[in-house]
């Protein structure tokens, strides 16, 4: 992690000299504008080439998906096929060693956890509704919560010291520890109930009086019963007197969720706004402590309240209606196959090879835009790369909507961005508009938002003025589905369990999204929708050797 933060610290200067490099360059073309057009063009040509790139399918084995930023339940369907989500939490008392007293009854306990929302005004019944994100679908599910009897450690026995615990997609710690339904599915605090989902805010009553307004989520009353024997009656005991004690006592919730009739939605679950939580509402009746009474002398209202917190996993149960081919990795294949979550990642490989007269791609690539000496070390360019393009279509005749607007192109080798996402810079708090220049949004048909979608372009110019001036390693390049490109400015990635062509990690925004699309390969049968590399260039005159039809 240490090492990754420090090349990620180094790629944002390089960064901002390169932004200085380009700015100087941009400057120049702008005065020069006049000439620098097809037309009317003394001073410079402006022209593109085409490379042939390799790019190639990653299916993956199960993922890392323990303490991600964002945890689903429910059922997810698309092109692919069908994904069952479920989690389990540890919880955490707000106060350790309560003091209960000696005559407390229950009077219920609630169980809460909010979408994520945004407010849009209230409708004609006064009553705010919200527009709900990472919310697929709108069909209710099922929902069973258990005591998980399966403790989530937070270091790897097996590791180094410090070594935190991976959890994995599958139910599992590693490939030869499995989690067993029967461990997670411990004593039941909710049985099977239904999740209607709604984008209102959900009111609180008492009598006829509204008491409290939550934002949209799922909402239950639980058992009073179970609360009573595992929480109350434990008053000062060992238990509940510290965390320790308590993780191990109290091991987690396990939600497992169903669809109803092959059908249902996935929630996203806002778990880290603070609200999301399970409360114990009880009373005192010993009214000879005043405490225990308001001012009327009714038994007073008291809270014990449990946030969802330390470890977390997400499992993910595929049921996919083919699997996923891995990919040929020396000629390409005709499509990428690009799925979140325990899915699929394209490797891309750039100048990979000889030409048709035994010339190294790279090399030959480097010496059609540069100059070199003898010891290979830059010397000028002779062709200026304005903009260097991966257009990548998406294959409509493959998919059934409802795909990605982003996906993230980065460095598959080191596991970071390529230096075009530090010089980019743009992180917008709408995660969809962050660092579009860069890795571009999906290009939809008549520009509606639910329409087609038609191509992604995904811009490395810096990436390839690094390799020709800076002598940089021409990395394989990762290509993977992204719920939130802001998640890759922290450069660590998920884990992948082995299987044959399988990546070694994951980007975190491909874990925490469940969608999926189809691209068009290099091998695609239709030449016009090809990836290939487009490079825009500018022939500068006075350089020899640089003529359009190189």
């Amino acid at each position: 992690m240490n090492n990754k933060l420090k090349r990620f610290e180094s790629l944002l200067l390089v960064g901002f000299l390169v932004t200085l490099f380009i700015s100087c360059n941009n400057d120049f073309v702008d005065i020069n504008s006049d000439l620098v057009n097809t037309e009317v063009a003394t001073n410079f040509g402006l022209d593109s080439l085409e490379y042939d790139v390799v790019a190639y399918n990653l299916p993956l084995g199960p993922v890392q998906s323990n303490n991600l930023t964002l945890n689903y339940i429910g059922v997810y369907g698309d092109g692919y096929g069908s994904s069952n989500y479920n989690f389990v939490s540890q919880i955490g008392p707000t106060i350790y060693d309560p003091e209960f007293g000696d005559s407390v009854t229950i009077d219920s306990v609630t169980f809460y956890v909010p979408y994520f929302s945004t407010n849009l005004g209230s409708d004609e019944d006064g009553r705010i509704q919200y527009q709900l994100d990472s919310v697929f679908g709108d069909k209710p599910i099922k929902l069973s919560l258990f005591e998980s009897e399966y403790f989530l450690r937070d270091f790897d026995p097996d590791g180094d010291v410090g070594d935190f615990q991976r959890y994995y997609s599958n139910k599992s710690a590693s490939e030869s520890e499995p989690i067993p339904d029967n461990v997670l599915e411990g004593p039941v605090i909710l049985a099977q109930d239904t999740i209607e989902v709604s984008n209102r805010s959900i009111y609180l009553t008492q009598g006829e009086d509204v008491t409290d307004s939550l934002f949209p989520g799922f909402y239950f009353k639980l058992d009073t019963l179970f609360w009573r024997q595992k929480i109350i009656d434990k008053q000062g005991s060992l238990e509940l007197s510290n965390e320790s004690s308590f993780r191990n006592y109290f091991r987690g919730v396990y939600f497992k969720t169903e669809g109803i009739e092959n059908d249902g939605s996935l929630l996203g679950m806002n778990l880290g706004n603070g609200q999301a939580n399970i409360t114990i509402y009880y009373k005192n009746e010993n009214s000879d402590n005043p405490e225990n009474v308001d001012e009327d002398g009714n038994p007073q209202q008291f809270t014990y309240r449990f946030n969802f917190e330390n470890n977390q996993v997400n499992f993910i149960d595929n049921d996919f209606t083919g699997s996923i081919p891995v990919g040929d990795m020396e000629n390409g294949d005709q499509s990428l196959y690009l799925k979140g979550g325990e899915g699929s990642l394209a490797g891309i490989e750039l100048f990979k090879g000889e030409t048709d007269t035994g010339e190294d791609r790279l090399q030959a690539f480097k010496n059609e835009f540069a100059e070199f000496d003898e010891n290979g070390k830059f010397l000028a360019y002779k062709r200026l790369i304005n903009e260097a393009n991966l257009v990548l279509y998406v294959d409509q005749t493959q998919i059934s909507g409802n795909e990605p607007d982003r996906i993230y192109l980065y460095d598959l080798d080191n596991q970071t961005p390529l230096i075009d996402y530090a010089i980019d810079a743009f992180v917008s708090t709408i995660p969809r508009l962050s660092v579009s220049s860069h890795l571009g949004i999906l290009q939809r048909e008549g520009e509606e938002p639910d329409g087609k979608g038609i191509r992604y372009t995904m811009k490395l110019t810096s990436h390839l003025l690094n390799i020709i001036d800076s002598d940089s390693t021409n990395v394989r390049l990762g290509l993977a589905v992204a719920s939130n490109v802001n998640l890759e400015l922290d450069t660590s990635q998920g884990d992948v369990q082995d299987i044959d062509g399988s990546a070694e990690a994951v980007p975190l925004s491909s874990i925490t999204s469940p969608k999926g699309t189809v691209l068009h390969g290099n091998r695609s049968l239709n030449p016009e929708v090809a990836l290939r590399l487009k490079i825009f260039y500018t022939c500068l005159e006075d350089i020899e050797d640089c003529s359009s039809d190189n």
